[in-house]
């Protein structure tokens, strides 16, 4: 408590803070109020706080103490208006949210006395002088008469110094103890006072022990501190139940409470929490018992009986003849005829007598149903067939059923035939019939005969050898017989890859395998898939190494200056696509192009070519599609300007002229097209989409007898695919190249004339390395004349057109 202390004390005031605690009333008939430090000689009362509460205590002198108008003899609490008497002293309390005042009044003798309700004493009679002769002492008599009666007075008087020294030096000390005890002692203390649960302590360490009937008792150590009100608070642990189980008849079954092992029968003072547990208790043979029990807390006792059931049933058993051994579940248990104690479950039940077969059953047992088995009829031990084949691991077949292969020990049962069977790839069919007795082995051996085949190789390639399982035959052009099961057949030749086929000879029916073996290029191409698919689900087709010829002869009607025939050797394999690049898949690289209008015609539509794009742009398009498919752009920014990767690399790229060239003019075979059509002029009906009459409106020339539907472009693949299945390499949109344009060399075209002359064979070309513009080929739906939709022609640009588009291709290794 924080309120400030004024005693009111003959018209002066003191104050006193919660330091000076606890104040003495003290002193003679003149007692007043102070501070522990008071040097009076005697203490007549306590004023002090606990639990924020003013409380007065009677000091150690015996003079009387009142709280209106009634004697206390231990600590009594304050209240506002309070009036305690000490002596002559009155003291009046008058308390406030933020003050205690005690104002003390004295009253005179007379009142006193008449107050304390104490007589006057008699007035004191006279006592006249008489002479007195003391005897004569010495020193030391003189002082002895003062020391006994100053001896006895410090006895009297150290008692109450020391009580009044520990009440001054005490700390008011709460106990919260919980439940509240029956008993509380406190160790450690010189003197201990107690109030209710308050006690009156010095600083120091102190054991507190607390005992209550159902718990355990606490022994706790506390430490005092040096603050006036102090705190301690305890929680008493209930004392857990006990737990008794027995099984009468049955000793050392298995206890377990809440799945926890406890002990065995008889069980006695187990400790178990308060509260409901899971009782679960086992003994060998008979039934598991399980059962839910309430543990009372506090030291109870709970006292269990279980009357465990059997977990057996009485089994009767005979055989025919008797004295057959019994084995239950891999255990032998007796003779038949026998009657035992059979645990409840699925038992497995075997007989066994020298000279018969054994016999086996599972019988399912039923605790304390007693079961009386029909007796069993032994048959007679089988025989043994021990067999043997050559050549061995021939399959046998006993009576219809397969038992494994040959060299193999066959139990029969005896004096009844037997059909045996082997078999095995290659060989010819055997069977035998015979019969055992009981107890025979009897042994046989089967010689089976080859079934072979006649296989005649013959290959193109002259030198190679044949292989057969891995052994060299000798050369590969030869007629072999072979035993009828497979066989590796393998026709091999330096420089050349091995073939390989498995085959198996039939009897009767010659075979024949013709086999040409391909060079390393050539096994290398056919290991490389037919048909490849981009990211964005565009269809490729792979074209494998060829040579041809590149431009038109000279006297071709429509063949232009830049046409020169020259010999070309396409020697890696690349794959090339069947439609050109559409409207939908260039607006996944790039979402603003517009491909745009033309006379009112849409050019947009989704699986329409993609028109109004540069060459620039295609390549950029080809190495987006590169990155996304985690392969090398073919295509690299040098000096500002995108140019090709030198040398080229396995991402996407327009294809070269060169290739270009090969599936549009040689898909057919070694000769060239002409046109796409073939190789007379006008076209053929539904030939591709060239300038017809439904283009009249929107070119200057066109084909007057032919139709198409179209008169601007058409979705990609809306005609026929050449023989390679490459779509509108003629007609629809012309198509960027990889290359940059040039004039072959050997060629000279100026002022109408023209002068050709021979050039050597070049590999794989890609043009030449610079140059303004690029390599334009195919006709598009704004071309009607023969010189522009020959497929040799031969353009070149650099700016957009809404006729021009494009196709991708890539190398595919």
């Amino acid at each position: 408590m924080n309120a400030a202390i004024v005693v009111h004390d003959g018209g002066g005031e003191r104050s006193f803070g919660t330091d000076d605690l606890p104040l003495v009333v003290g002193g003679g008939p003149e007692a007043q109020i102070a501070a522990p430090e008071f040097g009076g000689s005697d203490i007549l009362a306590l004023l002090s706080i606990a639990d924020d509460a003013p409380f007065v205590q009677p000091g150690p002198t015996g003079v009387p103490v009142t709280c209106n108008g009634r004697r206390i003899d231990t600590s009594c609490w304050l209240n506002d208006g309070d009036v305690i008497r000490v002596g002559t002293v009155s003291i009046h309390c008058e308390f406030a949210p933020r003050s205690i005042d005690f104002r003390v009044h004295r009253a005179s003798a007379e009142t006193d006395d008449a107050a304390s309700g104490v007589p006057d004493p008699p007035e004191p009679a006279e006592i006249e002088p008489i002479d007195i002769a003391p005897a004569e002492r010495g020193h030391e008599g003189r002082f002895a008469r003062f020391r006994t009666p100053r001896a006895i007075f410090a006895a009297v008087l150290t008692p109450f110094v020391v009580f009044g020294w520990y009440l001054f030096t005490a700390r008011s000390v709460h106990l919260d103890i919980r439940p509240d005890p029956d008993r509380v002692s406190v160790s450690g203390a010189l003197l201990h006072f107690a109030l209710a649960d308050r006690h009156l302590l010095r600083a120091g360490p102190y054991t507190i022990r607390a005992e209550k009937a159902g718990y355990r008792a606490l022994d706790s150590q506390i430490e005092v501190g040096d603050e006036a009100i102090q705190s301690f608070s305890f929680t008493m642990d209930r004392l857990p139940g006990r737990l008794s189980v027995s099984t009468p008849r049955v000793v050392g079954a298995e206890v377990r409470v809440d799945g926890e092992r406890v002990g065995v029968t008889p069980l006695a003072d187990v400790e178990v929490d308060e509260g409901r547990h899971a009782l679960r208790v086992t003994s060998t043979r008979y039934l598991p018992h399980a059962s839910e029990i309430f543990a009372e807390g506090g030291g109870a006792e709970t006292r269990v009986e279980i009357e465990l059931l059997p977990g057996w049933a009485e089994v009767s058993v005979g055989s025919v003849p008797t004295g057959a051994r019994l084995w239950v579940d891999g255990e032998e248990i007796g003779s038949t005829p026998l009657t035992a104690e059979l645990l409840a479950g699925s038992r497995k039940l075997e007989i066994r007598l020298e000279g018969y077969k054994s016999s086996t059953r599972v019988l399912p047992v039923e605790a304390g149903e007693p079961q009386a088995l029909e007796p069993v009829v032994l048959e007679p031990a089988d025989g043994r067939l021990s067999l043997r084949s050559a050549p061995p691991r021939a399959d046998v077949v006993v009576d219809g059923r397969f038992l494994g292969q040959t060299p193999i020990e066959i139990p029969l049962t005896p004096d009844r035939p037997h059909v045996i069977q082997l078999s095995r790839p290659g060989y010819e069919s055997a069977s035998r019939t015979l019969t055992v007795r009981s107890r025979e082995v009897q042994p046989l051996r089967i010689r089976l005969a080859e079934r072979r085949g006649e296989v005649q190789i013959v290959t193109v390639t002259p030198g190679s050898q044949l292989f057969v399982d891995g052994v060299a035959r000798g050369e590969a052009n030869q007629q072999i017989s072979l035993r009828a099961v497979p066989h590796v057949l393998e026709v091999r030749k330096e420089g050349y890859e091995t073939h390989r086929v498995k085959l198996t000879p039939r009897p009767g029916l010659p075979q024949r395998l013709r086999v040409r073996l391909l060079t390393r290029a050539e096994a290398e191409l056919a290991d490389i898939p037919r048909r490849s698919t981009t990211s964005q689900g565009q269809a490729m087709s792979l074209i494998g190494p060829a040579s041809f010829t590149m431009g038109a002869p000279r006297r071709e009607p429509g063949r232009r200056a830049n046409e020169v025939e020259r010999r070309v050797d396409l020697e890696r394999p690349f794959y090339i696509a069947t439609k050109e690049t559409t409207n939908l898949a260039f607006r996944e690289f790039a979402a603003e192009h517009r491909s745009g209008l033309f006379d009112r015609f849409s050019l947009e539509g989704d699986e329409y070519p993609v028109v109004q794009v540069t060459w620039e742009e295609a390549a950029r398009y080809c190495n987006w599609l590169s990155r996304r498919e985690s392969l090398p752009p073919a295509y690299s920014l040098r000096d500002g300007r995108l140019m090709a990767t030198q040398p080229l690399t396995t991402g996407y790229r327009l294809p070269t002229e060169a290739e270009w060239a090969r599936v549009a003019r040689y898909a057919a075979g070694e000769e060239p097209l002409k046109y796409p059509w073939g190789p007379a002029f006008p076209p053929e009906q539904a030939s591709g989409n060239f300038a017809d009459a439904s283009a009249a409106r929107t070119v200057v020339a066109l084909l007057p007898s032919y139709t198409d539907g179209h008169p601007v472009t058409a979705p990609v693949g809306d005609f026929s695919a050449n023989e390679l299945g490459i779509h509108d390499l003629g007609g629809n949109v012309a198509e960027w190249t990889h290359d940059h344009y040039e004039i072959p060399v050997g060629s000279i075209a100026q002022l109408g004339s023209e002068r050709s002359g021979s050039s050597p064979t070049r590999a794989d070309p890609s043009g030449p390395p610079d140059g303004k513009y690029h390599v334009i080929r195919g006709s598009s739906w704004r071309d009607s004349s023969i010189t522009e939709l020959r497929l040799s022609y031969r353009d070149y640009g650099r700016g957009r057109r809404e006729d021009l588009g494009f196709r991708i291709a890539r190398y595919a290794k």
